[in-house]
Formats: structure tokens, C-alpha cells, sequence
């Protein structure tokens, strides 16, 4: 069966929230009166349970192979690479409002005077011991504006890609696996 990216990680991630309902380990004291009822009880139960297991190893397996698939088309299509391009562009985008929140007009006389006020008001008990200065002017802050700006655009436009990609990139599941997955009403 042909799937889309996106359907197959939505499929991956369908089965991780699958829970085959396995049966307790218990049963009730008066179904232990009578001898005969309790062994079957048991054998029963034990072999709902060793099913269940073996159902649940194999749904495990089939995530697996769905995942395996989905990386291998990541890397293929270029998905993985455009991913890598949009975290570097998060990355320097972060960068630079960092460094706009530094930016000041203020200049070395208007540093001076504030030092200078500081000074004055100050009392023996509280006197400050810094004054932030500006590390970056607004012109040049309005540049890295510019520049983030630009960088949210490519980020739109990878995004744009990526969807593309995921939607259009197909993986293929085997037959048995559908066949599993069917009987847990998984896949139509």
C-alpha cells in the first residue's frame, strides 16, 4: 500500500497509541470453585494473553518499518536537508533578536549624564555598580530587522516545501503488514 509521508507518520503514530486490550491477570473467586471452570479460565486467559503479546510485537515491528521507511524518504526526497536548513534559519533568527534587544541610540555624553544622575541620587545603602550600554546602534538594528525579516520568509517558503514533499513523496508498506494492521482497524 502506497502512503504519503504524511500519512505514514500519521499512521506511525497511530499505532504507538494502540493498546491491545490484554486480559487481567486474575480471575474472579467465584469462578475458583468449581476446579474444571478454573482451568479453563486459566488456559483461556493464557492464551488471550500470549496473543496479545504477539500482537503487540508485531505492531511494534510494523512501526519500526513505517519509521525506517519514513527516515529513508526523508533523506531521499530532501526533506531532511530542508529541515536542517530551517533550524539553522530558527537558529540565526534567534541570534539576531538577541542582539535588536541590545540596541540603543544612546551615546557615550548620554551614558555619562545617567552615570552622573545615578551618582547623585544614590544613597550610602543602594549604589548601583554597572550601566548597560549599548551594544548596537538602532541603524544597525534595523538591518538585523531586515535580515529576520528575509529569514521568516525562507522559512515560509521551506515549510511551503516541505508540506509539498510530504504530501507528494510516497512509501510503500508491505502486504502482511496491511494485513495486520486491517485487523486492528488500523488501515481501511
Amino acid at each position: 500500500m502506497l502512503l504519503s509521508l504524511r500519512k505514514a507518520r500519521k499512521l506511525e503514530t497511530k499505532i504507538s497509541n494502540f493498546d491491545i486490550c490484554v486480559p487481567n491477570s486474575y480471575i474472579k473467586i467465584l469462578d475458583a470453585v468449581d476446579k474444571k471452570k478454573v482451568g479453563v479460565r486459566i488456559k483461556a486467559t493464557q492464551n488471550e494473553f500470549s496473543k496479545g503479546t504477539k500482537d503487540m510485537l508485531s505492531l511494534a515491528d510494523i512501526r519500526h518499518s513505517i519509521r525506517d521507511l519514513i527516515s529513508k524518504a526523508n533523506s531521499t526526497s530532501g526533506v531532511n536537508s530542508l529541515m536542517g536548513k530551517k533550524a539553522c534559519l530558527a537558529t540565526k533568527i534567534s541570534v539576531l533578536r538577541n542582539a535588536v534587544s541590545k540596541a540603543s541610540d544612546n551615546t557615550a555624553a548620554d551614558i555619562v549624564n545617567k552615570a552622573a544622575k545615578i551618582d547623585k541620587l544614590a544613597s550610602d545603602r543602594f549604589t548601583p555598580e554597572r550601566i548597560d550600554i549599548p551594544l548596537l546602534s538602532e541603524k544597525e538594528a534595523d538591518k538585523y530587522r531586515e535580515q529576520i525579516f528575509e529569514m521568516n520568509n525562507q522559512i515560509e517558503d521551506i515549510s511551503e516545501d516541505i508540506l509539498i514533499l510530504n504530501n507528494q513523496t510516497k512509501v510503500d508498506i508491505d502486504e502482511e503488514s496491511i494485513k495486520i494492521l486491517r485487523r486492528f482497524k488500523l488501515v481501511s
